[in-house]
């Protein structure tokens, strides 16, 4: 699934790209793969307006969450992922990786 943003102009100035794991379909979780925000417009929000987006949608069509990574350096997505609801369940083994999930 891609959920996908675009200015008044109708470019796309940002995007979330969502897939299930294996693992992950029988608790009804998909994975966040991937959020591209055009350069121009990071920090304004865009980022946790899709995420509330893709919340709704995938809670309406009775998913139970959504899993993502993110690399401890990278403090921008880890912020949003945090104001979207999501918590830390774990780490990969040599700590540079979380793993979070947002419950629906």
């Amino acid at each position: 699934m891609v959920a996908v943003a675009v200015n008044q102009q109708n470019e796309m100035v940002g995007f979330e790209m969502f897939y299930f794991r294996t693992d992950e379909i029988p608790s009804r979780v998909i994975h966040l793969a991937f959020t591209g925000i055009a350069p121009s417009l990071r920090g304004q929000g865009l980022g946790s307006i899709l995420r509330r987006y893709a919340v709704s949608q995938f809670h309406a069509r009775g998913l139970r969450g959504i899993s993502a990574q993110v690399t401890q350096d990278n403090l921008p997505s880890m912020r949003s992922l945090l104001n979207a609801g999501y918590v830390k369940t774990g780490e990969s083994a040599d700590g540079l990786t979380h793993f979070m999930i947002r419950r629906l």
